[in-house]
């Protein structure tokens, strides 16, 4: 059984400077937004746009995991999806699509101001929830020695981490393959050389696409968190593949966010591990094992290895820059491709300018300035939380209680539908939603939720806890850009497998008693039954050294425990 252990053991520096600065900013764009709408667009943009780069700096630095950590990664997604726009603007950069005409012409036609400070204040609410729960000192590792006392011709009982990866794998080939079979029923071979608008028209529009995007993503984690090697590398060749069919139909947020998911869970295979001996009580005696706050793996190697852990650091700083750099500029080009079609576009056509990719991920800022033109604008009174109550009272009325339910594409209750039927299909965005139904103090609450949701899924390590993360984080990703409408259900669907998983694991274990009935001892080593066998490092390495010392560690808890 693997045992999960908090992360956080106290509130250093850094999580202290994330709060305060997390905190500050949001009090000042609140205290001072009249001023701050009041700007010039090109003001306003590189006002908000310096404020929100901070926030992500001062997240990063607060989580042992980096920018691949929960938070960082969705606050760089909701950055990037809702400011792609401020950067060129505050330039001065035309913003032109790629046939030479005005493309943002909406950003102008309302109040810029207003627009940006309210998403500005929506980010940095998802800030402040996302620095409350505070982070590791330092890293906390999932075992990986032997150290087992159960004989070798025993053979070791079967995981629920290898059954979860099998899933997570299972899962993955049947999402890409129906979401191809989807694509295909809907208009042909030839739409997938067609362009993104057709795509939208003729498939987007079936109710099982949400749940294929989940299935994406939540089929990646688990594979990434827990699959074996063999079985990784299968997953990622396949997801590859699809990949470059899904790119150039302008399938963008179908393919990164599931990206997105992996990279976090990739950082919590490496880094979210747990220790050899259980942190909770040890031997049964109600004696409660508790970890210094200076006991870590990067803390008994600090002294020697500081000077090369600073420019790695800064080695992966650069490289992070370069890879958003190239990205930005495949998302430039990938938008000439989609809206002229594969099949049709030609190389004059195709830009590859990072800024315009940043733009165009930035265009969906646009659900945000239709719920403020609706409210602002128009004077629409607020929805107050009939999206968000829409899909659960469809359900209730329609499948319960028997009440016939108007189609979904007409119902004003689910926020893609008014969406697409004022505006078309341009997404969503939770800040959008969040304005629409409950004004800006929704904004805040709700993106407070968010950002909470966020940090403390950074906040447990276990196998256990890592694949649960994916219940909730992706649907979290996806939402950034949509609506609430599918997260319930994409949420329950999710913890319904990893309950299925773990029950069956646990039957499978009671099912056969015999073959693995000896118990390991505290600091065996054997709480991750699945782990390899660990390597013997040379006498008088740096390795053996940090062996000897985890072995008397462990040696020493073990007589503590049986005092």
């Amino acid at each position: 059984m693997t045992t999960g252990v908090p992360v956080a053991f106290g509130v250093g520096p850094r999580v202290l400077a994330f709060r305060l600065g997390a905190g500050g900013i949001l009090a000042a764009l609140l205290a001072f937004s009249e001023e701050i709408s009041a700007l010039p667009p090109a003001g306003v943009a590189a006002v908000t746009f310096s404020l929100l780069g901070c926030l992500v700096a001062l997240c990063v630095r607060a989580r042992t995991q980096g920018v691949l950590s929960c938070s960082a990664v969705y606050l760089v997604l909701l950055v990037l999806f809702h400011f792609g726009l401020a950067l060129p603007l505050a330039l001065h950069r035309p913003l032109v699509s790629s046939d030479g005409q005005l493309g943002f012409d909406w950003i102008l036609s309302v109040s810029t101001g207003r627009i940006f400070t309210i998403a500005a204040i929506g980010v940095a609410a998802a800030a402040v929830g996302m620095s409350l729960p505070a982070s590791s000192a330092g890293r906390v590792y999932r075992d990986r020695s032997t150290g087992t006392d159960m004989p070798a011709d025993i053979p070791a009982p079967p995981t629920r981490s290898a059954a979860t990866g099998v899933v997570g794998f299972a899962i993955l080939a049947a999402s890409i393959s129906l979401m191809l079979l989807l694509i295909r029923r809907a208009g042909g071979s030839g739409l997938l050389f067609g362009s993104y608008e057709d795509l939208i028209t003729l498939a987007y529009r079936d109710p099982l696409v949400p749940y294929l995007d989940f299935g994406l993503g939540f089929g990646l984690m688990l594979l990434t968190v827990d699959g074996g090697r063999r079985i990784r590398r299968t997953g990622y060749l396949m997801f590859g593949l699809f990949a470059l069919i899904a790119l150039p139909l302008g399938m963008r947020g179908t393919i990164l966010f599931p990206v997105a998911a992996a990279a976090v869970a990739h950082m919590m295979r490496r880094s979210g591990d747990v220790p050899s001996f259980p942190p909770a009580k040890a031997a049964g005696r109600g004696l409660e094992i508790r970890l210094p706050a200076s006991f870590s793996r990067d803390s008994v190697v600090a002294g020697k290895r500081g000077g090369r852990r600073g420019s790695s650091r800064w080695t992966g700083i650069g490289a992070a820059l370069l890879a958003g750099v190239a990205l930005l500029s495949a998302v430039g080009a990938l938008r000439d491709i989609r809206q002229h079609g594969l099949a049709e576009v030609t190389l004059s056509q195709i830009g590859f300018g990072p800024l315009d990719g940043l733009a165009e991920m930035g265009a969906s800022l646009r659900p945000v300035a239709e719920a403020v033109t609706w409210r602002d604008g128009y004077g629409e009174p607020a929805a107050g939380g009939r999206t968000y109550t829409g899909q659960l009272a469809r359900i209730i009325e329609g499948r319960l209680l028997g009440i016939p339910q108007p189609p979904a594409e007409i119902d004003d209750r689910l926020f893609n539908t008014v969406i697409r039927e004022r505006s078309g299909p341009i997404g969503g965005s939770p800040i959008a939603e969040a304005y629409y139904n409950f004004g800006l103090p929704g904004v805040v609450a709700i993106l407070f939720v968010i950002g909470l949701l966020c940090g403390w899924l950074d906040g447990w390590r276990s196998r256990w806890t890592d694949a649960a993360c994916s219940v909730l984080l992706v649907p979290l990703l996806i939402g950034v850009r949509n609506d609430f409408t599918p997260l319930p259900m994409q949420v329950l669907v999710g913890t319904v497998v990893l309950v299925a998983v773990r029950a069956a694991g646990h039957w499978w274990r009671s099912a056969s008693p015999g073959r693995w009935n000896r118990a390991p001892q505290v600091g065996s080593g054997s709480l991750n039954d699945s782990a390899r066998p660990a390597r013997l490092a040379p006498q008088g390495s740096p390795g053996s050294q940090r062996m000897r010392g985890a072995q008397g560690t462990s040696a020493g808890l073990r007589s503590l425990a049986s005092r």
